[in-house]
């Protein structure tokens, strides 16, 4: 599986990585064959976003959450 990470305001930290990757890969058991996915991350003063679309054999999935700070952020966009 190809994963792009973009942040738009700020460099990717390892933690952030490592929790999009784990999420990416239990998404794995259950869309059968994730082909690729690219999330992009965005801070800001009010509040931080995480938006995916993720290819799965033939289809695209997009999903997208704002939350009061990125962890929980991916948090909602992992319960989509």
């Amino acid at each position: 599986m190809n994963i792009k990470i973009t942040h738009r305001n700020a460099k990717v930290s390892d933690s952030i990585k490592d929790k999009i990757e784990d999420w990416l890969n239990s998404s794995q058991e259950k869309y059968e064959v994730i082909t690729s996915a690219h999330v992009i991350l965005e801070k800001s003063d009010r509040e931080d976003m995480a938006e995916a679309t993720i290819h799965v054999a033939g289809k695209d999935i997009f999903a997208k959450a704002s939350e009061d700070n990125l962890y929980a952020a991916l948090d909602a966009l992992s319960d989509k």
